[in-house]
C-alpha cells in the first residue's frame, strides 16, 4: 500500500522506515518501508481483515500506482455493504486495476462487475517470450506489395502468354517445314533419278526391262512409277513370251545335244541301211518300238546278221531286257527328225523374237513417256514445296517479329504500369500506415484463457516504454505508456 492515514487525518506516503500509519481500508495499523531499492510504501503491522482482493504487492504493481496522483491511488469505492480498494480511479470515474499474477475468469468477473468502469494493466513482462508480435503495418505493407506485384506480373503475363503462343506456333511451324524439306529433299532426289535415266535412258530401260516381272524389286521413282504406269495384260504378255522362248530355246538345246551325242554312238551297217547301236546305258521308252531295232551280239561281226523290227510295244517290251541282243535305230531316221524338229523350233522362236521385240518397244513407248512424266510431276512437287517453305519461312519471320515486338511492348508497358502502380501503392501504403498505425498481430502460446472471459479493455505492459491493448482476437494496438497515463490524468 502507498498511502496511509498520518494522525489518521490525510493519506500520504511515507516519509522514513518505521513511520506509523491508519490502513483507510481496514484502519489496521500500517508500518512505513523506506530504502533506495524499492518504492517507499506502508506495509500492515499484522494480518488483518484487510481487503481480500488485494494481494502482496510487487515493485511494478507499486510503480504504476506511483504514475497517478495520490489523490487517484488507492481510492476505496463501495457499493452497496461491499467495498474494495481499487488501484487507481480517474477523474473520469475509471478504474485502472493493475493485475501481476494470474488469476481465474470468475475472479475477473467479479471485479468487473463491481468496478463496472474499468480497464486492466496486465504485467506481461513475466510471459511476453510466449508472445509472438508482428505488426500489422508491415504485414499489410507486405500483403500490398504482393498485391501491386501480382498486379504488375499480370501485365507481364498478359505478354509472356502472347510470346509462349508465338514460340510455340514457330516450334511446330518449323517442325512443318522440316517435313516438307525432307518431302523436297526426296523429290529432288526423284527428279535426279528421273533425269539420269532419261541422259542413260538405254541402259536404264535394259536394267528395268529385265526386271519387269519382279515388282518387288521396284521401289524407287521413277522404276516404280514407270513399272505402275504399264498395264499388267502388257506385262503378263512380256513374261509368257519371255518364258516360252527360255522354254524353246532349251528344248533347241536339248535336240542339239542329243545330235552331238547321237554321233559318237557306235556304227552298223547292213543290207544297205546305216544304224547307230544305242548304248545300254541309255534309257528308251516302249513307246518308240517302231524306230527301235534289235540284233544278237553274236551276229554284229558276222556277214549274214538278222537284223530285229518289233510289229507291237509287246515284242519290244518282251526283248528288251535280253542281254544278248543290242538295240539300234537308223541313222537316217534319227537325224533328219532331229534336224526337222530343231529347225521348228528355230521358227518358233524367230517368230516369239519378232513378238518380244514388238511388246518390247510397246513397253519402251510407255516407258519414255512415262519418265517424261514423272520428270514433270517431280518438277511441280518440287515447285509446290518450295513454295510451301518459302510460306513457313515467311510466318516463321513474322512470328519472331511478333515476338520482338511483344518484348519491346512489354518492357514499355512494364515501365508505364510500374510508375502508375508505384504512385498507387504509396498511396496505398500511407493510408494502409494511417489505418493500421499502431496494430500488432500476436499469437499466445500457452495462453492465459481467463482473459478471453473479459469483457473490459485489457492492456500488456511488456516491460517496454508503451503499453499493447488487446484490440481484438488476435490483434495488439500499441500505445505510449505515457500517453495512456495522460489520457487518465485529465
Amino acid at each position: 500500500m502507498l498511502l496511509g492515514l498520518i494522525n489518521d487525518k490525510n493519506r500520504a506516503r511515507p516519509s522514513f522506515t518505521g513511520q506509523r500509519a491508519i490502513c483507510p481500508f481496514c484502519k489496521g495499523e500500517l508500518i512505513a518501508k523506506c530504502g533506495d531499492i524499492y518504492i517507499n510504501h506502508w506495509q500492515h503491522k499484522a494480518l488483518s481483515d484487510c481487503d481480500s482482493w488485494k494481494e502482496n504487492e510487487g515493485e511494478w504493481h507499486k510503480a504504476w500506482k506511483a504514475n497517478f496522483p495520490e489523490e487517484n491511488q488507492e481510492v476505496i469505492i463501495t457499493v452497496g455493504s461491499e467495498k474494495h480498494i481499487a488501484d487507481v480511479k480517474t477523474n473520469k470515474g475509471t478504474v485502472i486495476e493493475f493485475q501481476n499474477s494470474s488469476i481465474s475468469s470468475n475472479t475477473i468477473a467479479i471485479r468487473e462487475n463491481f468496478y463496472g468502469n474499468m480497464v486492466w494493466v496486465v504485467n506481461a513482462a513475466l510471459f511476453v517470450e510466449n508472445l509472438k508480435i508482428r505488426s500489422v503495418v508491415t504485414h499489410q505493407l507486405k500483403f500490398n506489395e504482393n498485391a501491386f506485384a501480382h498486379e504488375l506480373d499480370g501485365s507481364d503475363a498478359f505478354y509472356d502468354e502472347s510470346i509462349q503462343r508465338y514460340k510455340e506456333q514457330i516450334r511446330d511451324d518449323k517442325k512443318k517445314n522440316q517435313s516438307i524439306q525432307w518431302k523436297l529433299d526426296s523429290e529432288n532426289g526423284n527428279l535426279k533419278s528421273c533425269l539420269e535415266a532419261s541422259q542413260s535412258f538405254d541402259n536404264f530401260y535394259e536394267e528395268f526391262i529385265e526386271k519387269l516381272y519382279l515388282s518387288a524389286l521396284f521401289e524407287k521413282v521413277p522404276i516404280r512409277n514407270i513399272h505402275e504406269s504399264i498395264p499388267d495384260e502388257l506385262k503378263e504378255k512380256y513374261k509368257m513370251c519371255l518364258t516360252e522362248i527360255q522354254s524353246l530355246s532349251n528344248e533347241k538345246a536339248e535336240s542339239e545335244n542329243w545330235l552331238d551325242v547321237f554321233s559318237k554312238y557306235s556304227d552298223f551297217h547292213s543290207e544297205e541301211i546305216d544304224y547307230k547301236i544305242i548304248p545300254a546305258t541309255v534309257s528308251f521308252s516302249s513307246d518308240k518300238f517302231a524306230n527301235i531295232y534289235a540284233i544278237k551280239k553274236n551276229e554284229l561281226s558276222t556277214m549274214f546278221s538278222n537284223v530285229i523290227s518289233f510289229r507291237s510295244k509287246t515284242d519290244f517290251d518282251r526283248l528288251k531286257s535280253n542281254p544278248n541282243y543290242y538295240f539300234m535305230t537308223k541313222k537316217v531316221d534319227f537325224e533328219e527328225g532331229r534336224k526337222s524338229k530343231i529347225s521348228n523350233l528355230q521358227d518358233q522362236l524367230d517368230l516369239l523374237s519378232q513378238v518380244r521385240i514388238d511388246l518390247n518397244n510397246e513397253i519402251k513407248s510407255i516407258a519414255i513417256n512415262q519418265l517424261e512424266v514423272c520428270s514433270n510431276a517431280c518438277k511441280n512437287r518440287i515447285k509446290e514445296l518450295s513454295m510451301e517453305i518459302k510460306k513457313y519461312e515467311e510466318i516463321i519471320g513474322n512470328l519472331t517479329e511478333s515476338i520482338t515486338s511483344a518484348e519491346k511492348s512489354k518492357v514499355e508497358d512494364h515501365e508505364k504500369i510500374l510508375k502508375t502502380l508505384e504512385f498507387k501503392q504509396n498511396a496505398s501504403d500511407i493510408e494502409i500506415k494511417r489505418k493500421y498505425k499502431g496494430l500488432y498481430l500476436f499469437e499466445w502460446k500457452n495462453e492465459r484463457k481467463s482473459w478471453k472471459d473479459s469483457q473490459k479493455t485489457i492492456y500488456f505492459d511488456i516491460g517496454k516504454d508503451y503499453l499493447f491493448e488487446i484490440y481484438q482476437e488476435g490483434c495488439l494496438k500499441k500505445i505510449d505508456k505515457q500517453t495512456f497515463i495522460n489520457s487518465h490524468l485529465i
